[in-house]
């Protein structure tokens, strides 16, 4: 199977059904450390199950950097050639770049009162991918 101008079915239903689980969870993990606190045998705490969606979100996003990776060796410059949908491909990249540095600096880096910068950062680049991502294949539906 090789990623070429046109991608293979099965490599694009793992990249949706990816960006979809790291969707999902991102937003789970979000609402629940910023807005749900439980009672706990010793006070107010975060609720437990956030952990959990927090490491899937983690598990997703790993393998959406291996596929991106793969779109960026393998899609990328063939379909570059061909000058189409070169910018909302190119605002893929960046947006899928701005949550890896995001994540990283979220995982890595404690910046005190910065952070949130960090992770509105974030959740705002992730809101943004998946509409770049329709956009991107409306204009590739267009072009055919």
């Amino acid at each position: 199977m090789r990623i070429g101008i046109r991608i293979p079915k099965l490599i694009r239903y793992l990249i949706y059904g990816f960006f979809i689980i790291s969707l999902i969870t991102g937003y789970t993990f979000f609402t629940l450390n910023q807005f749900v606190i439980i009672e706990g045998p010793f006070g107010p705490q975060k609720h437990p199950m956030q952990k959990y969606f927090l490491m899937t979100h983690g598990a997703s996003a790993f393998i959406i950097m291996a596929l991106f990776g793969a779109m960026l060796a393998a899609h990328v410059p063939k379909t570059w050639e061909l000058k189409k949908n070169r910018n909302t491909g190119v605002t893929l990249i960046t947006i899928i770049s701005i949550q890896m540095i995001t994540a990283y600096g979220l995982y890595y880096l404690v910046l005190g009162d910065y952070r949130i910068y960090l992770i509105y950062g974030h959740l705002i680049s992730g809101t943004m991918l998946p509409i770049a991502l329709i956009f991107h294949l409306i204009r590739i539906k267009k072009n055919e």
